[in-house]
């Protein structure tokens, strides 16, 4: 069994107007990861434990966030039997899409969520970079 961990070059996006006015525009971070400590990392926010901050911060999570990252499969992986996206926890209500394709919905931030990619992969050229948001 080969595993490809896909844990760097990710990116955060904050979707809407949001407490902070953080533009729509990707930040890097990489997973595991929170959006509070992304944003505490990059200063785009305050410390939600000083004072009433906890009061906006608790107001961003109204918003949507998107992680997007990108990947490559060599011909060795795509000739796999199987081939598995794994994630050993994704935030509670999140959709999971490879190439603007949905892949499925995870509703439980408690429970290893596994999508079978290989019909999707199987024939692709070897340099294909692949979406995965």
């Amino acid at each position: 069994m080969t595993v490809l961990c896909l844990k760097d070059n990710w990116t955060l996006t904050v979707l809407g107007e949001n407490v902070y006015n953080i533009p729509n525009t990707p930040i890097e971070t990489k997973v595991p990861s929170t959006v509070y400590g992304t944003l505490l990392e990059r200063g785009l926010m305050p410390d939600p434990y000083y004072r009433d901050n906890e009061l906006a911060a608790t107001r961003l999570m109204e918003n949507d966030f998107a992680y997007e990252t990108a990947f490559t499969l060599d011909s060795e992986d795509r000739e796999a039997d199987r081939l598995f996206l794994r994630f050993d926890g994704i935030d509670t209500l999140a959709d999971v899409y490879l190439d603007g394709e949905l892949l499925g919905t995870a509703y439980n931030m408690n429970r290893v969520w596994e999508y079978d990619i290989t019909s999707r992969v199987k024939d692709d050229e070897a340099d294909r970079v692949y979406h995965l948001k």
